[in-house]
């Protein structure tokens, strides 16, 4: 019985040094915030009343989400959608 209690048995695990575990959470969140970014893409365009005139102060929403953006003075906005086939409202 004494022979499995042994206090001088080596570990069959190689630990690995803290510069090379810090590089590969490094690696880990660059691929990840790179497949994030595909998943959004940008739509911009202008808001124009029935004469032509833009309008400024008017919120363009991504329809069933919280995401939204208000027109700037020219009318112009730009919002990051999330869905493919999202509907701006």
């Amino acid at each position: 019985m004494e022979k499995l209690f042994t206090k001088n048995v080596k570990p069959r695990y190689r630990v690995c040094n803290t510069a090379s575990f810090v590089w590969f959470l490094f690696v880990c969140c660059l691929l990840s915030s790179s497949l994030y970014a595909q998943s959004q893409s940008n739509v911009s365009g202008t808001v124009k009343d029935e004469t032509g005139m833009p309008l400024a102060g008017v919120t363009v929403m991504e329809k069933n989400t919280n995401n939204g953006v208000i027109t700037d003075f020219d009318g112009n906005y730009n919002i990051s959608i999330v869905k493919d086939k999202a509907v701006l409202v």
